[in-house]
């Protein structure tokens, strides 16, 4: 069966299977940070490609209501709730599932009292006993909880004055650090993650803003910034000062250039290639990516083989978009005739 990509290039979902690629890489290879291996100074830490992710989602889910798809409507806004619930959950549901009878065949502890806040992510500050990577997905639900809010502030409220979204946000983290409110960055909860969201959320605010004209040279230029960015983001990790507010506005300057130059390259409609195509898949997979892999870690799986951890991952995703993500995507409501919101827009993303 076919997985379904777009027809032409789609820089954020080749991004998105790349940062779930990363993640895995990270989480089989990377965290070792005594190492003196020469190929390690170019991992991106798995935390900046959960940031890149965050941020995509937040362009992702704005552009649904920017070109018309989803209004601040009840029933508009019920409908986005069960799409998203029909994207998101059926992959994290199965997973949680095969980690418990995993854990009653292998006789691991299982915390009882905790697999209902697992099963049902009833938690704010996310920590899965089932499966630890769930965290991001967790964040991400609560995300969408608030997105319909978070439309109306950029668009209501700030209207014309948009490209404040940011700054506002990290004005309120600097004060909270400052007040003691908040002490570090590895925040595993909405709230602590909302400015990377809104990175994206901007970006989307002003994607019809960008033109087509000299795309190449632009591209070529805001590759070069993404690279310097990502160059500093690694040596500050390195460096012992990565958990900072500082960098993580840097990893959503970061990702925020990877949504300007898909943007600009959407806007081309440059027609897909093997490698593209093969990329994109990966984009389509992403879920599926990061929830196997999780669970691969918790049985101890392929610990000491990178091959074989995103190979099998690869397999699973696969196995599980097919069976199970494919069939509840295609119950997702649309509303037809969508692109005719603030303005309609030349393109559409595939949704996360």
């Amino acid at each position: 069966m076919k997985i379904n990509t777009p027809k032409f290039v789609d820089v954020a979902l080749i991004a998105r299977g790349l940062a779930a690629v990363n993640v895995i890489i990270w989480h089989l290879w990377g965290t070792d940070t005594t190492t003196n291996d020469f190929y390690y100074p170019t991992i991106i830490s798995g935390r900046v490609s959960v940031w890149v992710f965050f941020a995509l989602s937040g362009y992702l889910i704005a552009f649904g209501f920017y070109s018309g798809k989803y209004h601040l409507k009840w029933k508009s806004i019920l409908r986005f709730y069960k799409n998203r619930l029909l994207r998101i959950y059926p992959i994290f549901f199965v997973v949680s599932v095969i980690s418990i009878v995993w854990g009653v065949i292998s006789i691991d502890s299982i915390n009882w009292k905790f697999i209902a806040q697992d099963i049902f992510m009833l938690q704010w500050n996310h920590d899965y006993t089932l499966n630890g990577v769930f965290w991001t997905l967790g964040v991400e639900t609560q995300f969408y909880i608030f997105a319909p809010l978070i439309y109306f502030f950029q668009e209501k409220i700030l209207g014309r004055f948009r490209y404040l979204h940011v700054p506002i946000i990290i004005g309120l983290y600097y004060l909270s650090v400052k007040l003691g409110l908040i002490g570090h960055f590895d925040m595993r909860n909405f709230l602590g993650n909302y400015l990377i969201f809104a990175f994206g959320f901007t970006v989307a605010g002003y994607k019809d803003s960008l033109g087509v004209t000299q795309t190449k040279l632009k591209v070529y230029m805001l590759t070069f910034l993404a690279v310097v960015l990502v160059i500093l983001i690694n040596s500050a990790y390195f460096n012992g000062t990565f958990w900072s507010l500082q960098y993580m506005v840097f990893s959503g300057l970061f990702a925020s250039l990877i949504l300007i130059i898909h943007r600009l390259i959407e806007n081309c409609k440059i027609p897909t290639g093997m490698i593209t195509n093969f990329l994109m898949r990966l984009g389509v997979l992403s879920y599926g990516l990061y929830a196997w892999h999780g669970f691969l870690i918790k049985i101890n799986f392929a610990m000491n083989s990178l091959v074989l951890g995103i190979t099998f991952s690869l397999l699973l995703s696969y196995l599980t978009y097919l069976l199970i993500e494919k069939p509840f995507l295609a119950l997702k409501a649309e509303k037809r005739n969508y692109g005719q919101g603030r303005k309609k827009s030349s393109a559409s993303p595939v949704a996360p």
